[in-house]
């Protein structure tokens, strides 16, 4: 967050235009591109990585009935968010038909893919054919550095077949609020951990047997796994019931009902001097209040 903060506007997403950026544009300033690109990747990652839901609902399982409703809705939204951009971009470069050679790109592709694979678990025909072809494009992806990178074909192996292992294991219960999955956790810890897909004969090569580990052997561990509620939302039709229309604002006093035993609403009659002194006192406040906040970063994490 503190890079993005320092990131001038002109390097941002926002003004690149990208969509305008034709591929011999992109060939020609890869040097710049390149790492453009990987910056976009590391953030949705990092995001996507945080709020992976295999990963909260193994840590909050012992805690499901007391997660508070707003950290539901926030983690949702993060996740559709930011597997989202990594999904656009995978798109982005299917279209353009530009070629990425950066094995980091593959594997951010492979941590949108395990959250793909979990979500298209779901009675929902439609939830399920769309996770299911997210999921299977960011296998395409990774497989596609395998050429030039022998591990990241052998990454696209490991995503199918996890898929296989808990597909075979996933049986559906009609009505049932309590939906589990039966995970194979040492599969997807060899997808998440990077220094475990990269250990090849290619990190052999590029580093030394010096700076090169081994790959780590994980236990064979079989995780019975429900996802995180659902977070509560508004159905549009109740959200249509109760927004108030915008010219129940406009109206003007003399229009509305006279309710009895109420006066009407009388428009405030003070002079201009006295608007300013109010004016003038909430924003001297508002700046007091903005400096004392300036010592809370020595507080602790918030």
């Amino acid at each position: 967050m503190e890079f993005e903060t320092r990131v001038p506007y002109t390097h941002r997403f926002k003004y690149a235009a990208l969509e305008d950026r034709s591929v011999e544009e992109l060939e020609s300033n890869r040097d710049y591109w390149g790492p453009w690109l990987l910056t976009q990747f590391l953030y949705h990652t990092i995001l996507c990585l945080l709020n992976h839901p295999l990963l909260l609902s193994l840590s909050l399982r012992n805690f499901r009935s007391t997660i508070p409703e707003i950290f539901l809705q926030h983690t949702s939204d993060l996740i559709s968010s930011h597997t989202n951009w990594i999904i656009y971009f995978i798109k982005f470069f299917e279209e353009k038909q530009f070629k990425v050679s950066d094995p980091f790109l593959g594997y951010s592709a492979a941590v949108v893919a395990t959250i793909e694979l979990q979500l298209s678990f779901t009675e929902d025909l439609t939830i399920r054919t769309e996770k299911q072809s997210r999921f299977s494009r960011c296998v395409d992806f990774v497989r596609g550095f395998g050429g030039q990178w022998p591990h990241m074909e052998q990454l696209a192996d490991k995503l199918q077949g996890l898929q296989g292992a808990v597909t075979a294991s996933y049986q559906p219960t009609q009505g049932s609020q309590n939906k589990s999955l039966l995970i194979d956790l040492s599969r997807f810890w060899e997808i998440l951990e990077y220094s475990s897909s990269s250990s090849s004969d290619s990190a052999r090569h590029l580093l030394g047997e010096s700076l090169r580990s081994g790959p780590v052997n994980s236990a064979a561990e079989v995780s019975s796994t429900s996802p995180l509620p659902e977070p509560t939302r508004l159905s549009p039709q109740a959200t249509q019931h109760q927004t108030t229309r915008p010219s129940d604002f406009v109206s003007s006093a003399s229009s509305r009902p006279v309710v009895p035993g109420f006066t009407q609403t009388t428009q405030l009659d003070l002079p201009n001097d006295e608007f300013s002194i109010l004016a003038e006192n909430f924003f001297s406040q508002g700046q007091d209040f903005l400096r004392s906040v300036d010592g809370w970063s020595s507080m602790g994490n918030l």
